[in-house]
């Protein structure tokens, strides 16, 4: 687990603006204030930010916005907080790498939203080329401390984020986006320019849990979590098309869901088994199910139904040669389902992965270095 505390307590009022401007008209503005700490129990803190750019490569655009809002309960023994916090990104598409030869003569070049003639000159660009997308996220955490040696916390998350990228595409077979051929006269035109969005949307969800116990020669967590990433969509829009051919405005040709239930349940004892002798173990169950139906950007059809059980244990042992040297040897095993993409363009049904790592070490600090 990662955890990332976004903004700390702050005991007194506050409020600040933050303004700064660089290089190709880069500018950033940030707003935020907060209560500080009501009659020792309440706290209300919020943010806006806003970051544009007109970007070092040709067209790389940005608008970026942001905002956070948090409110909280600190008790003797309980804090209760709750967090909404999102945003949203429009960027110039600009991922597109460049050859040798073009980087001397015209290093800023970007060839996303470039359209060409029938010679492949470069004869204008497309104005809408861009990356957008936005993710909003709603928490509520919970820490209850029982006593000087136990602690208990528990998190609720919802995240929802939905977004595309559009992109022109000229002379786009029409059989590539299901669509028929088109005949004019005694002429069939088997492809044509189209404007096109990939779409993501989709729901994520759960929980994460933890008891902790520390003494002077033990610490002991027993926690785990449950998510689910739900009514995840992967879609394609046809949003102009030079010749309809059969398609409709905003016709999807494409069209994919995925369902994935992530459980986990672990373990984690540390022990200092003498002064300088310490040692751990760390045991881990997760369980994985993952299902999906439909049809990809490739219109093939692809539908998974896969299930995975993992155990991931870690022991390992440290030693005190000194105040400054210490020794330590562990081992570990690690598990990682497959990703949508291995299903996807994978050869063959993709296998997990396992990791089996060996640490032995020697550690030094001194005054004057670490080894």
């Amino acid at each position: 687990t990662v955890n990332v505390q976004t903004i700390s307590l702050q005991r007194d009022a506050y409020a600040d603006l933050i303004a700064a401007s660089g290089s190709f008209n880069t500018q950033r503005y940030t707003m935020r204030a907060g209560t500080g700490l009501i009659n020792n129990k309440w706290a209300f803190d919020g943010r806006v930010s806003r970051i544009t750019s007109d970007g070092y490569i040709d067209r790389a655009t940005s608008d970026l916005n942001s905002y956070y809002l948090s409110g909280g309960y600190y008790g003797k023994k309980t804090i209760l907080k709750a967090v909404l916090f999102g945003g949203h990104e429009k960027t110039y598409q600009s991922w597109n790498g460049i050859d040798e030869e073009t980087i001397k003569t015209n290093r800023t070049f970007n060839s996303a939203g470039a359209l060409y003639d029938e010679n492949y000159n470069v004869t204008g660009y497309y104005d809408n080329e861009v990356d957008d997308y936005r993710q909003d996220h709603a928490q509520l955490h919970l820490t209850q401390q029982f006593s000087e040696r136990w602690n208990a916390n528990v998190s609720f998350h919802y995240t929802y984020g939905r977004g595309f990228y559009e992109q022109y595409k000229q002379l786009q077979p029409f059989a590539e986006l299901g669509l028929a051929n088109v005949v004019l006269g005694d002429t069939t035109l088997t492809a044509g320019d189209f404007v096109l969005r990939k779409w993501l949307d989709n729901d994520f969800y759960g929980t994460a849990f933890s008891l902790n116990y520390e003494n002077n020669k033990i610490n002991f967590s027993l926690g785990g979590a449950y998510n689910e990433y739900a009514n995840a969509k992967h879609f394609g829009e046809i949003i102009w098309a030079q010749y309809a051919s059969n398609s409709r405005l905003r016709q999807h040709y494409y069209d994919g869901e995925s369902q994935k239930n992530d459980f986990n349940v672990y373990a984690k004892f540390n022990y200092e088994i003498m002064p300088l002798l310490n040692t751990f173990l760390d045991l881990q169950y997760r369980y994985i199910d993952y299902t999906t139906a439909g049809i990809d950007d490739g219109l093939n059809a692809y539908d998974v139904e896969d299930k995975f059980n993992f155990f991931n244990p870690k022991a390992g042992i440290s030693y005190s040669l000194s105040a400054s040297d210490v020794v330590y040897g562990s081992y570990a095993v690690a598990h990682r389902e497959p990703t949508r993409t291995d299903y996807l363009y994978g050869f063959v049904r993709p296998k997990h992965e396992r990791l089996d790592n060996i640490e032995l070490g020697w550690r030094k600090n001194s005054d004057r270095y670490n080894f």
